[in-house]
């Protein structure tokens, strides 16, 4: 009796160690703020870095990817945790279909996305194959294991100097020194 409740209490936390280490999930890949970008994104490519056990599912386009005709954004599955896409419009002649702000990818996974690294590969490919992402005007603004978001750089306000103000009130101090003697 006592073996059989060690071996039940062994196979039930080897149960909980398993199960805690891998997880079913859904993650979407989102784009915002793709002004002027949006109009010559021609293809997409994500390779994440995830764990052996890695296994997708459900793949979708999310409404971000619009679907104009059957030759516009065909999804390009590489693997199980490799995604692309591109708008073969643009390569038959026909006008480029732009993305939109909004979810560009979706699927349901079972296993690990490296928390610190989520991918080894992303590109945002120009018509005239410009890769955004690499040139930094599209950079990964955040992740975790359920959604990545993209999009343009923000901008802060460049501080000025304090060496300028401190030209410039010494400049101001001569100004008014020399209207002082006049």
């Amino acid at each position: 009796m006592i073996k059989k409740l060690i071996s039940l209490a062994s196979m039930l936390s080897l149960t909980l160690v398993v199960s805690s280490t891998s997880f079913a999930a859904s993650y979407s890949i989102i784009i915002e703020d793709l002004d002027p970008f949006g109009l010559d994104i021609g293809g997409f490519t994500f390779h994440l870095n995830v764990d052996p056990n890695f296994v997708s599912s459900n793949l979708v386009y999310g409404p971000a990817v619009p679907q104009i005709s059957p030759f516009t954004w065909a999804l390009d599955p590489l693997h199980n945790s490799q995604f692309g896409a591109s708008d073969f419009s643009a390569v038959m002649g026909l006008p480029l279909t732009p993305l939109s702000n909004g979810p560009l990818l979706h699927f349901d996974y079972v296993g690990d996305i490296d928390p610190l690294n989520p991918y080894s590969l992303v590109k945002f490919t120009t018509t005239n194959a410009v890769d955004l992402y690499q040139t930094g005007d599209i950079v990964l603004k955040s992740f975790d294991d359920t959604v990545a978001i993209f999009g343009a750089p923000t901008t802060s306000a460049v501080p000025i100097p304090g060496a300028v103000w401190l030209l410039g009130s010494g400049l101001a101090g001569m100004v008014a020194m020399r209207r002082k003697k006049n």
